[in-house]
Order: structure tokens, then sequence, then C-alpha cells
């Protein structure tokens, strides 16, 4: 959905230098560290991929064995900026008013600030779970729903409650 793309600006720095890294980025990757997100779970509750999530957090990429510093285009940015809980005004004063206003825009849509949170954790909470089981038992769970289901429901097309993975 969205990428890590630059701003059309790259900078080449030695691979132990990273002084040079975008302030964003440092922001991104502070606000990062304090919370309790994983890089999935981070792209899941942006819609990126982690590749761009961890771009856009480290402020740099390596193209042909070069450390180079990306700068996070502002849909990007202002994303991540978003989930991470990072204030519009921040963004502005390291000089990414786009990014803000994309964030202000966005703010005014009537959406719980900890809703992609909530869900990325639920969605790593859900992945923990079904981890614990085997394979064997959770068809066998599911057929004894499904057992359950028609049961109470007899009127329901059989490939309606089959736990074949493929869709009917």
């Amino acid at each position: 959905m969205f990428s890590a793309q630059t701003n059309d600006q790259e900078l080449t720095m030695p691979r132990t230098d990273h002084a040079h890294r975008p302030a964003e980025s440092i922001a991104l990757r502070r606000a990062y560290e304090t919370s309790s997100l994983t890089h999935a779970s981070l792209a899941e509750a942006t819609g990126m991929s982690v590749g761009s999530v961890r771009i856009a957090l480290a402020g740099a990429r390596y193209r042909q064995g070069k450390l180079v510093v990306v700068r996070p285009n502002d849909e990007t940015l202002a994303t991540l900026a978003a989930v991470l809980g990072i204030d519009p005004e921040e963004l502005s004063v390291l000089g990414r008013g786009p990014a803000a206003q994309l964030m202000e825009i966005a703010e005014a849509t009537p959406v719980s600030s900890d809703a992609p949170v909530a869900i990325a954790a639920r969605a790593s909470l859900a992945m923990q779970v079904l981890a614990a089981f085997s394979d064997g038992e959770l068809h066998r769970e599911l057929e004894r729903r499904a057992s359950q289901l028609r049961r109470q429901c007899p009127r329901l097309p059989p490939k309606a409650l089959s736990s074949d993975p493929t869709p009917p």
C-alpha cells in the first residue's frame, strides 16, 4: 500500500555512520522503541510491508552495497507517526509539514487513535495462541464447531460449514 520512497534526497554514507539519518526517522525510531510493537505488528497496523517499516525507522537502506540515507515519503511518515503516537506538530518542527497535514486530515476522521495498535496487538496474540496448537488439534476443533452449528442451524448448506480452507 505504502512504500518508503525518498523525496529525491539520497546521500551515500559510510556503513557505520548513522549520525546523518533523517530527524523524522530518528523520531519514528524513538517512538517505536517505546511502543510494545514489533516490526511485523507495526507493518500490519499501517498496511505497509515489514521492509518499508524497517527502512523508514532506520532512515537508510542499502543500494549496491552502500548504505544510503532515505527520507520516508509523506504518506509513509504520516501513517507511521499516527500509529506510533507522534504529534503532527513534531513533524512540522522537523520540516515535514505536508506529512503533518496528512495526519491532521486523518485525525479529523473519527477513529480511535489506539485502533491500529489494538488491531495489531490482537492479531499478534491470536497468532501466539494458534501457534500453541497442532494442525490436527485446530482441525478437530473446527470440525467440532461445525458439527455444533449444523445441529443448531440445520438449514445451512453443508458447504457453508466445511472446514476445508479453500472457499466454496
